[in-house]
């Protein structure tokens, strides 16, 4: 594991962390309009 393989990883992970908030309060959002 190169240091470069760890901030490859890292941002991967933080990327899904992200789209999967965004996800997750666009489906709240749109719960609480209906």
């Amino acid at each position: 594991m190169t240091e470069h393989d760890i901030l490859g990883i890292s941002s991967m992970i933080h990327t899904n962390l992200r789209e999967s908030t965004t996800k997750f309060k666009g489906e709240i959002f749109s719960n609480r309009d209906s």
